[in-house]
């Protein structure tokens, strides 16, 4: 997916992120199910994919009909092949898509009772927080399940029911067996 979309998960995180914020309510009792609660099991999913990637074909994604249109021999064997790529694409994005809102809700209740100056203000300094941590883990080349560490370790003071938990530690645990040695 990436070889020919290299920015459609940042623009499903995007899409996401302002759909949850949009969607969001400081009013929502904390025993009613909302789309905060779906994160664990959506980022569950997700890890699962990525870990069954190469099982499920995921990793060996074209889009080509020939061969000239770039320097690799992957092409499409057949229309059936490319709608298969297509719907594996597109669901991926909504995957994503539904991640992103989940923490954008997040985030929107957290600034809805916010006077506008002082959350935008912890806004960016959140973002610029994200942005120092990614430049850090990035330099230092570490294995995904410490990426998957940090991130859940800033998502731990709202995500404190016993199965948020357990889904988080099943992420790492199958991230961790399922990357080997690899590096992000």
């Amino acid at each position: 997916i990436f070889a020919f979309f290299k920015n459609l998960i940042l623009m499903g995180a995007f899409l996401g992120m302002g759909l949850g914020c949009a969607t969001s309510s400081a009013t929502v009792s904390a025993a009613a199910p909302t789309a905060k609660n779906s994160f664990p099991l959506l980022f569950a999913i997700l890890t699962l994919i990525i870990a069954c990637a190469p099982y499920l074909g995921l990793t060996e994604m074209t889009f080509n009909f020939s061969q000239d249109t770039y320097d690799y021999n992957m092409r499409v064997d057949s229309i059936f092949s490319l709608y298969i790529n297509t719907v594996a694409m597109i669901s991926i994005f909504l995957l994503v898509v539904s991640i992103f809102a989940s923490l954008g809700s997040v985030l929107g209740e957290q600034l809805a009772g916010k006077k506008p100056l002082p959350g935008y203000t912890a806004n960016l300094l959140g973002s610029l927080a994200g942005v120092m941590a990614f430049s850090i883990v990035s330099f230092c080349q570490v294995p995904p399940v410490v990426w998957l560490v940090i991130g859940f370790a800033s998502l731990a003071m709202f995500y404190k029911r016993p199965w948020h938990v357990g889904t988080m530690v099943a992420c790492l645990v199958l991230s961790l067996v399922s990357t080997g040695s690899s590096l992000w």
